[in-house]
C-alpha cells in the first residue's frame, strides 16, 4: 500500500512538470489524455480520495493495471529514440 502511495505521488508529479513544461495544450494528445486518466481516476481519487473515504472501489482497480501500458509506451520510447539505440542492441 505505501508503494501505491509513492507511485500515485510520482504520477502526480510527473503530471504537474508536464503541465508547467508544454502548458494545458499537451492535455489534449489522445495519449496524453489517456495518461491523465490513467494519473487522476485510479491514482488520485481512488488512492487518495475514495478509499479513505471507504467507498467501493472494485471497479476503479481495474484500471489501475493500465498504468501498466504507461510503462510500456515508456520503454518503447526509449528503445525508439537513437540515443538509447545501443541500449537495446
Amino acid at each position: 500500500e505505501a508503494s501505491e502511495h509513492v507511485f500515485t505521488f510520482l504520477f502526480l508529479i510527473e503530471f504537474v512538470l508536464r503541465i508547467m513544461a508544454y502548458t494545458w495544450v499537451w492535455i489534449f494528445d489522445p495519449l496524453n489524455m489517456f495518461d491523465t486518466l490513467i494519473v487522476w481516476i485510479p491514482g488520485v481519487l481512488v488512492t487518495w480520495i475514495m478509499l479513505p473515504l471507504g467507498s467501493d472501489v472494485a471497479i476503479v482497480h481495474v484500471l489501475k493495471t493500465l498504468r501498466i501500458l504507461r510503462v510500456v509506451r515508456l520503454i518503447r520510447v526509449v528503445r525508439l529514440h537513437p540515443y538509447f539505440h545501443e541500449l537495446w542492441m
